[in-house]
């Protein structure tokens, strides 16, 4: 089992429309795809980040041939609404984390 985590950096002066936007438009559509389960976000603490808000949204996935088949299907059209939303005030990364026994 693997945790697929994106970390995002938010300004404060768009967090409430970007929190909302997560909530409502991209959580569900990462849940609905069938790939991914158990959401939630995190506030990151201690980051000494000045520049706005860091959240942490981690989603549950089986396997990396499931996370290869997100990836290949919907990664690029999440990115580009999220860039469509948001230009490039919002940044983002992606880690991968095995979840050890």
């Amino acid at each position: 089992m693997l945790i697929f985590n994106t970390t995002y950096l938010v300004p404060d002066n768009v967090y409430g429309v970007w929190y909302k936007w997560m909530k409502e438009f991209t959580i569900p559509f990462m849940t609905e795809s069938g790939h991914f389960i158990k959401p939630q976000m995190a506030k990151v603490l201690g980051t000494g980040n000045e520049d706005g808000i860091s959240v942490s949204v981690q989603v549950i996935v089986r396997d990396l041939e499931t996370l290869e088949r997100w990836n290949n299907r919907f990664e690029m059209e999440l990115q580009k609404a999220c860039y469509d939303k948001f230009g490039t005030e919002v940044l983002f990364f992606s880690t991968i984390l095995e979840v050890l026994d």
